[in-house]
């Protein structure tokens, strides 16, 4: 009986084994997203750079012109959601961040605090 647990135990452990690499090898996707202005008097285009892996996605945050304003990582929820608050780095305001359930390409959304921007960010 106790040889057989052990066979059954160590045929578990092979085939997780087997499959776990699986799981750590899903692909790190990059994209980009436009934003537009949905609130305030304020300049559209600006554009996010979005590499997305498991649980995080990293932002960087240019002007039309190539001038970063923002850096930062969003820790995603199961469903793909995630929000954040940052500082720009050029006029100081202060932003909070959505991105809507999901994976890969998606709308992003930001909501200007110190200044009253909103945009909503289509995916290229």
């Amino acid at each position: 009986m106790l040889i057989r647990l052990v066979s059954f135990a160590l045929a578990a452990c092979v085939a997780f084994l087997a499959y776990a690499p699986t799981l750590r090898a899903q692909p790190e996707t990059t994209w980009t997203s436009v934003a537009k202005i949905a609130v305030g008097n304020c300049e559209g285009g600006s554009i996010a750079y979005v590499t997305e892996r498991p649980g995080v996605a990293h932002f960087r945050l240019s002007f039309p012109d190539g001038r970063q304003y923002a850096e930062f990582d969003v820790t995603l929820a199961v469903d793909g959601s995630g929000k954040a608050q940052f500082t720009a780095t050029i006029s100081g305001n202060v932003v909070n961040f959505e991105i809507v359930p999901g994976t890969g390409k998606r709308l992003l959304k930001t909501f200007g605090v110190t200044r009253r921007c909103d945009y909503t960010w289509t995916p290229k």
